[in-house]
């Protein structure tokens, strides 16, 4: 998966991105806001608990969540990711033209100093199924 994950990305995995839209690490705070994201997009939940447990999970050791969003502070993407400490999950909320890629790939990084053995997506729409970091 990882690999595919960086095929999709439009940089070699270690270059600096050239253009980054505002990222930030979501915290619980931002839960409504994800909550929004994910039923503007009709998200099916893969890792992603529902509204009510949503904000305690952002909380938790072992998660990563990020978003962007415009200049304007409304979250247009996020990037879930959560780890056991052998393998990690990976879940894309994508933006209205299907862009997570920035996220991704700050999220795949993260995923990748932790030396897991795999790394799941569960993203709509991702051909990855899982691959060696």
């Amino acid at each position: 998966m990882l690999s595919l994950c960086e095929e999709r990305m439009p940089q070699a995995p270690d270059a600096e991105p050239t253009e980054s839209p505002d990222m930030w690490r979501l915290t619980a705070a931002d839960a409504p806001a994800l909550e929004a994201l994910c039923r503007r997009h009709g998200q099916k939940r893969s890792l992603l608990p529902d509204s009510l447990g949503l904000p305690s999970f952002m909380q938790e050791s072992g998660v990563e969540c990020w978003g962007t969003g415009s200049k304007g502070g409304s979250l247009e993407a996020a990037v879930v990711a959560v780890t056991d400490g052998t393998f990690g999950y990976l879940e894309e909320i994508p933006s209205e033209g299907g862009e997570a890629s920035y996220l991704s790939k700050k999220v795949l990084g993260i995923l990748k100093q932790q030396g897991l053995i795999d790394i799941h997506s569960f993203s709509q729409g991702s051909a990855a199924k899982g691959s060696k970091p």
